[in-house]
């Protein structure tokens, strides 16, 4: 099992820091999918630090 393998209640969790972190609209399923997706492959290139994945997604989901 890769070491960058997380539970589903953490990445929830996660998601939903950055969401709140950034502005984006939690409620919205498609945004949720569009960042869960990210998160993933994200996560299995590297490892990486939270704030580097919230900087991530800051640039891919500034409008």
């Amino acid at each position: 099992m890769p070491k960058t393998l997380i539970s589903g209640t953490v990445l929830y969790s996660h998601l939903h820091c950055i969401c709140h972190l950034w502005g984006i609209k939690w409620t919205k399923r498609r945004n949720i999918k569009h960042i869960s997706s990210a998160y993933v492959r994200v996560l299995y290139r590297k490892p990486i630090e939270i704030i580097e994945l919230c900087e991530y997604l800051q640039r891919s989901y500034s409008t």
